[in-house]
């Protein structure tokens, strides 16, 4: 196995699929019990991102390097809910090898993004929600 940190295109990308929906629509993900609105603070939320994907290829590989800031990347096309559902797991596997990776908050974050592309995908709201 081996961790690489993304790119800000890539968390930009990630960050770009929690727009809202529709007109009052606001995204957000619970952390510590308490919910943290996405919308408006995308820079921040990306660089939390990006400190926790360095946290851990620095954890992995035992180093302390340091990497540009993050900075959205405003030419980022929209992506479909199962591109969004990769970029996250990609995400994911960079930023897991820290031992607290589970109870971080960059980890509330993609998991909420990833399970909005789930219900986003095609069909999702048309299938039948239990099976008899």
């Amino acid at each position: 196995m081996s961790a690489f940190v993304v790119s800000n295109k890539h968390i930009t990308a990630i960050l770009n699929s929690t727009s809202p929906r529709y007109p009052g629509d606001s995204f957000y993900y619970y952390y510590q019990g308490e919910p943290r609105y996405v919308n408006g603070h995308k820079e921040e939320i990306g660089a939390l991102l990006l400190a926790e994907n360095i946290r851990s290829v620095n954890y992995y590989y035992n180093e302390q390097d340091t990497y540009e800031q993050f900075k959205l990347d405003l030419s980022v096309r929209p992506l479909t809910p199962v591109e969004i559902i990769k970029a996250c797991d990609c995400y994911s596997y960079q930023a897991c090898e820290t031992p607290d990776w589970k109870d971080s908050e960059a980890y509330a974050i993609i998991d909420a993004i990833r399970e909005r592309a789930i219900y986003n995908l095609p069909g999702y709201d048309e299938a039948p929600w239990d099976i008899h």
